[in-house]
């Protein structure tokens, strides 16, 4: 459940992409610079940043909760080590 939590949450971030990739080529296609496009821009990033913050938080405490002290360990160890980089994303 933890996990649906956060995954919705960061799906929420997936149409920023493509609103910010607007925003910028419509800076990029005007006469002058316009900062004030920029600044919504980056308002609207903050705002994203601050809930996936909190969820991640939120998460990572209801995962905490969850698991018994020598899974929490296990768990720290194999993030620490590095194994789902090497795992997950390689």
């Amino acid at each position: 459940a933890a996990w649906d939590e956060l995954r919705s949450e960061l799906d929420g971030l997936r149409g920023e992409g493509k609103k910010t990739r607007a925003d910028l080529a419509s800076a990029l296609r005007k006469a002058a610079f316009d900062e004030v496009l920029m600044g919504e821009l980056y308002a609207r990033h903050d705002t994203a940043l601050e809930g996936a913050r909190k969820a991640f938080v939120g998460f990572m405490a209801k995962v905490h909760e969850a698991l018994e002290e020598p899974q929490r360990k296990r768990l720290a160890d194999l993030l620490e080590g590095g194994w789902f980089r090497r795992n997950l994303w390689s």
